[in-house]
């Protein structure tokens, strides 16, 4: 095997990370994100090992210790990543609640925690991000989108949420 092979490994090992986590959550909707995601982890990180060890067993010029620690910690690395990616959808709002209960000692109940963090007041700081930001105008009462950039984002990022996450949306 040529030293090229070395260097995708790690790239490979990683498409097949996504792979597996995304097909434990499609096949079995009862497991959770974070799990799915610790077991494909492992897997490819045992298949990024047995094939780094291969590619050096069959080498001629180079040994394991010439690449193989670059490509693991490489798995690693690009599989961090790939962990936030999914964990950004996972923990947004969770983290909202928190900091809302963390600002009241005596703690709130389900009513007003709906209240501080309803669907109206989270639409509005929103559309106000996007006014503000120039994403977005307001006219006659409705909202049209400014510049295709953003729109071409929000498609890419909803195809790769439903490539990911699937159509239920983000799990509790």
């Amino acid at each position: 095997m040529p030293a090229w092979g070395y260097i995708l490994m790690p790239i490979a090992a990683v498409f097949g990370l996504a792979v597996t986590h995304v097909g434990l959550l499609r096949l079995f909707r009862a497991i959770r994100p974070y799990p799915a995601y610790g077991f494909a982890f492992l897997l490819w990180l045992c298949v990024e090992l047995a094939c780094d060890f291969g590619f050096a067993a069959t080498a001629r010029d180079y040994g394991w210790f010439d690449y193989g620690p670059a490509n693991v910690l490489g798995y690693v690395i690009l599989a961090y990543c790939y962990f936030h990616f999914f964990n950004l959808g996972e923990t947004g709002r969770r983290m909202r609640l928190i900091l809302e209960l963390d600002s009241v000692p005596e703690g709130l109940s389900e009513q007003e925690l709906a209240r501080r963090y309803g669907a109206k007041e989270i639409m509005e700081r929103r559309i106000q991000r996007l006014l503000d930001g120039g994403q977005m105008r307001e006219q006659n009462d409705r909202f049209y989108p400014l510049g295709e950039a953003l729109s071409s984002i929000a498609g890419v990022i909803a195809a790769l949420r439903l490539l990911v996450m699937g159509g239920a949306g983000p799990r509790g």
